[in-house]
């Protein structure tokens, strides 16, 4: 699409201000419509150089946000390691008491007879 630079007449608020718009108009118009400030500000004025700065912003953000995920992660990683272990070791005191008391039973099974 190729736009024609034009400047606002005396009826516009802008007057004598410089845009870009459609080359059909007035036959015809594609809407097309953007102040030559407006370009100059995104490609001259260091418009790249801020669009830039903002998708860095952006990536830091994420970067953060993931740190603090990784973090989170972490501790409860060792939550559930610490209960791992808990169960574990329940466990196995479950399985000693419970020998101990069939052992118990044997005892005084055979001792009473």
């Amino acid at each position: 699409m190729v736009a024609i630079r034009r400047v606002a007449g005396s009826r516009s608020a802008r007057q004598g201000h410089e845009f870009y718009g459609c080359r059909l108009w007035p036959r015809s118009d594609c809407k097309f419509f953007i102040w030559k400030q407006q370009v100059d500000v995104m490609f001259y004025d260091g418009g790249n150089s801020n669009i830039l700065k903002l998708k860095n912003k952006a990536l830091e953000m994420k970067i953060a946000n993931l740190e603090v995920e990784k973090m989170m992660l972490q501790e409860e990683n060792k939550t559930l390691k610490n209960k791992q272990a808990f169960c574990n070791v329940m466990s196995t005191k479950s399985f000693v008491v419970a020998l101990v008391t069939v052992l118990l039973a044997m005892y005084w099974y055979f001792a009473s007879q």
